[in-house]
């Protein structure tokens, strides 16, 4: 799984996710952080907390993250295609590009 971004860089990336789920539903239920400086954490919690976490890579002006850990909570695992699907919509409606 990974996630692209032409650029924009991390922290711009979490902040432009941070302003689009503000007074969404969504929002409620998904996180987006940086940790180790460039690297991505996606939290989802309702009745668990499930965790994606993607190790950034840049080739030019191109900003990619790839899927290393994944931690999924057993209430969490039946909506997994739909879970992907809505961050796959938020990445792509920020320009960015999401490959499951």
């Amino acid at each position: 799984m990974q996630i692209q971004f032409p650029n924009l860089d991390a922290a711009q990336v979490v902040e432009r996710l941070h302003e689009n789920l503000q007074g969404r539903k969504l929002g409620d239920l998904v996180q987006v952080e940086l940790f180790r400086e460039h690297d991505l954490r996606i939290l989802i919690q309702k009745m668990g907390t499930s965790t994606l976490e993607f190790t950034h890579a840049q080739k030019g002006s191109v900003h990619t993250w790839t899927l290393t850990q994944e931690k999924l909570a057993f209430a969490h695992r039946a909506f997994k295609p739909e879970m992907l699907r809505k961050i796959e919509g938020l990445i792509t409606e920020l320009g960015g590009s999401f490959t499951a």
